[in-house]
């Protein structure tokens, strides 16, 4: 048996895969008729070799093969190999593949697409999220749209915030004010949140987040390193893309979570090189303008948030 697990949720390709993993090989870890192998540069011979030696005893034997970029340009030879290999695969063996990225026009995810499973592992859409959360812990619909539009789109983060409100609540209904007690919603992820809108010049929603930063006690020149650090990522991360470098490969460059990473090759593509490196020297200016006390320092960053929505 043949399956792809693909997308950007990590958490969701993790599930599955233990589910395939109990369903392959028990629950109990079974390690002699177990191989892990990943990155780009997995030997498909060596891969092949493993898969045609039997099992131990065991009925089968499970071979995972992680983020290999088999199913993008690049490993053509490698490709070809495995998908002429995989109609006469053995029996006893389950072949998992879990990749972030893929091309529905690759040889081998046609192979597998015809003879295995194929399964998409995105974001979860907001009823889907819903019903997961919910199957932990009752919660309000209204109430769930303010925790949910107040978290980053990451499963694993999204649920262990949750658990931190079930265990709060101890049975009681979540509210909204408990969301704003435990769950902190700190500068760093409200400025990732700001430059979001600042992008899709959403001014309403900017001044909002501004207004609410400032009014938590965050201080200007805080808020202003941020914004400056989320655009020098942004940066780098437009010559990284530039380079065909994946998003699972920025978030380790840039030592930044995924979810992150994804965020900022949209946001990269929307601006140009030199529209993000003049919004720097916005950012420097402002820097300037209140250490030397020549403009306000709450009224100095919201002109600065300003002059980026609508550079």
């Amino acid at each position: 048996m043949i399956y792809l697990l693909y997308g950007t949720e990590e958490w969701i390709k993790n599930k599955r895969l233990n589910e395939i993993k109990a369903n392959t090989l028990g629950e109990t870890p079974d390690l002699m008729n177990y191989t892990y192998h990943e990155g780009n540069r997995c030997n498909i011979d060596a891969i092949i070799s493993q898969c045609e030696t039997m099992p131990f005893f065991s009925e089968y034997k499970l071979i995972v093969i992680k983020n290999s970029n088999l199913f993008k340009s690049g490993r053509k030879e490698d490709t070809e190999k495995l998908s002429e290999w995989l109609k006469n695969i053995p029996s006893y063996v389950v072949m998992v593949f879990a990749e972030y990225e893929i091309d529905k026009r690759n040889k081998l995810f046609k192979a597998i697409n015809k003879e295995g499973t194929v399964e998409s592992c995105d974001y979860p859409n907001t009823e889907e999220i819903y019903k997961l959360l919910t199957s932990k812990a009752s919660l309000k619909k209204e109430v769930f749209y303010y925790f949910i539009n107040n978290m980053p789109k990451n499963i694993l983060y999204i649920l262990n915030e949750y658990e931190k409100l079930i265990s709060y609540c101890d049975g009681r209904i979540i509210t909204k004010k408990d969301i704003d007690i435990l769950c902190n919603f700190d500068a760093e992820q409200q400025v990732f949140e700001l430059i979001k809108y600042m992008g899709t010049k959403q001014t309403t929603k900017c001044i909002k987040i501004y207004t609410a930063l400032i009014e938590a006690k965050e201080y200007p020149i805080k808020i202003l390193i941020l914004i400056a650090r989320q655009y020098r990522l942004m940066l780098q991360t437009k010559y990284l893309v530039r380079s065909n470098i994946p998003a699972i490969k920025i978030a380790t460059e840039l030592n930044i979570p995924l979810f992150v990473a994804k965020e900022l090759v949209n946001q990269a593509e929307e601006k140009t090189f030199d529209k993000i490196q003049e919004i720097l020297k916005y950012c420097l200016e402002t820097d300037e303008q209140i250490k030397t006390g020549k403009m306000e320092p709450v009224k100095s960053v919201e002109l600065l948030i300003m002059k980026c929505i609508y550079i």
